[in-house]
C-alpha cells in the first residue's frame, strides 16, 4: 500500500509471487503487446474501465520503440492528430520503467502541461495493474513532475529548454509534439542534449509530433526519410485512414468543418506551410497546397 492507496505498492513492499505471476511477469517483459492487452487499461465515457485493444498501426509503433528496425537506434513518428499518441506513449514509457533497472526516462513536451499530462496517465495506468507487476513507488519521486521506482527507474516530465536535462543521464527521451516547439528552442535543446545522450550505447530517442511547418521536426523527418549522412532515426507514418472509424465519409465532414488546409496538416499530416512569394506573386494557399504535396510524398 502506498500513502494509504491499496492499488499501489510502496517500495520495499515484498509480494508472495506465484509461478503463474513470475510466468506472466516474463511474458510481458519479453513482449511489449501481450502487456498491452492484457494489462493495460483505458476509461471511456460508454464502457469505463476496460483492456484496450492496441489498434495496427498502435502495434506497429510500439514495436519499433522496443527494437527499432533497420537497425537504427531513434525513432521519429509522424502522426495524424487525435489518432492516440498518447496513449501509445503511456504504454510504452510505462513498460519501459517497470521492465528495466535503473533507467531515467524524460518526457519532453512544448509545454510542462502536457508533458505532465503524460506522466499523469502513467500514474492512473500504474494504479490499474495488478500490485505483483508493479514496481515499488518510492515516495520521494512520486509528484506532479516525476515517478521513481524501487528498481532504480524513473520518469520525469518537462517542458522543452536548453536546461531542461542539464546535469541528468537520460536513457530515454520522449519528445512529444515537437512541430510545436519555436525553432530556436528546439535548436537550444537538441545541441545541448542530443550528444549526451547519444553518446551512450543503448539510449534511445523518440521524436513524435503532427508536422507543422518548416520546422525541426520537418527537418530531422525529412532526413530520416532520405536517410541523408546515414541518419539515425527510424521513420514511421500514421495516418488518418489507419484510426478505426475513420472513412471518407468521416474524412469529408472534417474538410468541411475545418477545411482542406488545416485538414491537410492536422490528419494528412501535409507540411502546410503559409508563406507569400512576392516574386512569384504566389498565393498562400498555392504555397500551402504545393508544400503539402511536397512533405506528403516523402
Amino acid at each position: 500500500m502506498f500513502f494509504g492507496n491499496p492499488n499501489l505498492r510502496k517500495a520495499g513492499e515484498k509480494v508472495d509471487y506465484t509461478q503463474e505471476m513470475i510466468d506472466e511477469i516474463i511474458k510481458c517483459k519479453t513482449d511489449i503487446i501481450y502487456f498491452a492487452e492484457n494489462y493495460f487499461y483505458i476509461i471511456t465515457g460508454k464502457k469505463g474501465k476496460s483492456k484496450i485493444t492496441l489498434y495496427d498501426w498502435q502495434k506497429k509503433v510500439l514495436k519499433a520503440f522496443v527494437e527499432t528496425p533497420d537497425n537504427k537506434r531513434h525513432c521519429i513518428v509522424k502522426i495524424a492528430r487525435q489518432a492516440g499518441k498518447t496513449t501509445v506513449a503511456t504504454i510504452f514509457l510505462l513498460w519501459y520503467a517497470l521492465f528495466n533497472k535503473d533507467k531515467t526516462v524524460a518526457i519532453v513536451a512544448h509545454k510542462q502541461e502536457a508533458a505532465v499530462d503524460i506522466l499523469k496517465r502513467i500514474k492512473t495506468a500504474i494504479a490499474m495493474i495488478p500490485i505483483w507487476l508493479q514496481q515499488g513507488l518510492t515516495e520521494s519521486g512520486w509528484n506532479k513532475k516525476s515517478v521513481e521506482f524501487g528498481n532504480g527507474s524513473r520518469i520525469l516530465a518537462s517542458a522543452t529548454s536548453a536546461e531542461a536535462l542539464t546535469s541528468l543521464t537520460v536513457n530515454l527521451l520522449f519528445l512529444d509534439e515537437f512541430a510545436k516547439v519555436p525553432s530556436h528552442v528546439a535548436e537550444e535543446f537538441i545541441t545541448s542534449t542530443y550528444p549526451v545522450i547519444s553518446s551512450y550505447e543503448g539510449n534511445k530517442i523518440i521524436m513524435v509530433s503532427t508536422p507543422k511547418g518548416l520546422n525541426f521536426f520537418y527537418e530531422f523527418w525529412a532526413k530520416a526519410v532520405r536517410q541523408e549522412n546515414n541518419n539515425n532515426f527510424f521513420p514511421i507514418s500514421v495516418g488518418w485512414w489507419e484510426v478505426p472509424g475513420r472513412d471518407e465519409k468521416w474524412k469529408e465532414q472534417m474538410i468541411a468543418d475545418i477545411g482542406p488546409i488545416r485538414f491537410s496538416q492536422e490528419f494528412s499530416c501535409a507540411k502546410s506551410q503559409t508563406i507569400i512569394n512576392i516574386k512569384n506573386k504566389r498565393t498562400k494557399i498555392e504555397e500551402s497546397v504545393e508544400i503539402g504535396k511536397f512533405f506528403k510524398n516523402l
